[in-house]
């Protein structure tokens, strides 16, 4: 059953299961090459963790994202991360292995040609994710990243829509060098807003993006 149910929640994280489509243990049974037990299971194991609901006609199907609520959880990393922003520049940055460390990350991946403004691939939000967490962690507060993390739990599955976006993978290489750059400088100020611009603007491209894909999914005449 578990292996039924990472590789289905790998499929419905990079967007492979619009919303509307039906998942039924049968098929699933016959696409993993399992007894209809094991996929029964790893689908209401799917719907217990809130990733599919059932429709009007008790069919499982991937749950649509509440746009106010996607709003709420970036509200609530703003307020995570730009305090923790904050006080790492406020610090001594230059002192930070932390900080140094993840700014020779995102060094590489500028440098790495696979990541143009034509790049384009769902799986890079854990790479973002990634450097929220540590630039979150280089203030020292655990209780801050562990929040942080299930935050960004709650929203991966809206958030890969950003990264579908052309030029939005090259353009978050940038603006988290700039981000680094003020904090390496010491500039508390500039840090925290460069980084509530960036995370305002990944904000405003997910819900665009998530509101497209839901006219397509449920309006006929967008789909045809």
């Amino acid at each position: 059953m578990e292996q039924v149910y990472r590789a289905l929640y790998d499929e419905l994280l990079h967007g492979l299961h619009p919303f509307g489509e039906t998942l039924r243990e049968g098929r699933v049974a016959e696409r993993f090459n399992v007894s209809r037990t094991p996929a029964r299971e790893a689908l209401r194991q799917l719907e217990a963790d809130g990733h599919l609901i059932r429709n009007s006609e008790g069919a499982l199907t991937p749950k649509p994202p509440r746009i106010s609520g996607m709003r709420e959880l970036y509200d609530l990393r703003l307020l995570l991360e730009l305090s923790m922003v904050r006080r790492t520049a406020a610090a001594d940055p230059a002192a930070n292995a932390a900080v140094a460390e993840l700014q020779q990350d995102w060094q590489r991946l500028l440098a790495d040609p696979r990541y143009d403004d034509g790049f384009v691939d769902a799986a890079f939000v854990r790479f973002d994710e990634d450097f929220h967490l540590r630039l979150a962690g280089a203030a020292g507060n655990g209780a801050i990243v562990e929040a942080l993390g299930d935050v960004n739990d709650r929203l991966r599955l809206l958030r890969v829509h950003d990264f579908r976006q052309p030029g939005r993978v090259a353009a978050t290489i940038r603006e988290h060098l700039e981000i680094l750059d003020a904090v390496t400088g010491g500039d508390p100020d500039r840090s925290a807003s460069l980084l509530e611009a960036h995370i305002n603007l990944s904000a405003s491209v997910v819900e665009d993006r998530v509101s497209e894909v839901l006219r397509r999914a449920f309006d006929p005449e967008e789909a045809r």
